[in-house]
């Protein structure tokens, strides 16, 4: 999400992997910041992650501030939750989303925890 190189319109477009950059919503490029911070496609999923990130310690009043939004460890965890709720990324589709995580995915010294469990 934060370099743009993700199966989104804009950089399929680039790649010449689509043939537009459009989003859906026909109100801009298909970019990570549009789809996190602008479409009116996912208007209802974003308030739910905002509210979510906007009670985070460093980031309340900043949710509109895309580079600080994405260069937070916790609120990384909401915009990964809102990124597999719109469905946009086919290769997701199959991950199954785990709210807690097992004590046996905790890895490194700070504790910081992978989530990945991918369904039958």
């Amino acid at each position: 999400m934060r370099t743009q190189r993700i199966g989104l319109r804009h950089f399929l477009y680039k790649i010449n992997a689509a043939e537009s950059d459009r989003c859906s919503c026909q109100e801009g490029s298909q970019t990570s910041r549009h789809v996190l911070l602008q479409c009116s496609l996912y208007t209802d999923l974003r308030g739910a992650m905002l509210d979510r990130i906007d009670r985070i310690r460093g980031l309340r009043g900043k949710t509109a501030d895309y580079d600080s939004v994405m260069s937070h460890p916790q609120a990384l965890r909401w915009v990964a939750e809102f990124v597999h709720n719109t469905g946009l990324l086919g290769q997701f589709r199959e991950a199954e989303l785990i709210t807690q995580a097992p004590e046996s995915t905790t890895i490194g010294a700070e504790g910081k925890t992978l989530v990945k469990r991918i369904l039958d």
